[in-house]
């Protein structure tokens, strides 16, 4: 399934063990964020599923105030599901950085590389 816009471009794949979100854009603001996030946590509601990873194909990371209230959102809409974020744009100490300021009490991660975020979504 795609969802797409002028914007940005949504893909999903139901894995066996979670749920695979590939979300594409040049730029991702707050407005198209918040959508991007509807569609997610709709689709992790009607897969029922407990386990995502969430890639992200873009070279710029949002503002922190927009990245960490977006991450608050997604937790919250997605309630109970554990979360990896991939981006291979951003270096990873940049990012876990950026979001340790992030206090959701949510079981989230982020990663460089979709191998090593499949490992820690699985448990191995």
């Amino acid at each position: 399934m795609a969802i797409s816009s002028i914007e940005s471009d949504l893909t999903f794949d139901e894995r066996p063990e979670y749920l695979y979100a590939r979300i594409s854009a040049k730029d991702l603001d707050r407005k198209t964020a918040l959508d991007v996030l509807g569609e997610i946590s709709l689709k992790c509601a009607t897969t029922r599923c407990k386990r995502m990873l969430l890639e992200r194909e873009m070279s710029e990371i949002m503002a922190d105030e927009h990245l960490f209230a977006s991450i608050k959102d997604l937790v919250e809409m997605s309630g109970g599901i554990r979360i990896a974020f991939v981006n291979p744009h951003v270096p990873t100490e940049e990012a876990r950085k950026r979001l340790s300021k992030c206090k959701t009490g949510a079981d989230f991660k982020y990663f460089n590389d979709a191998e090593e975020a499949q490992r820690w979504l699985l448990g191995y």
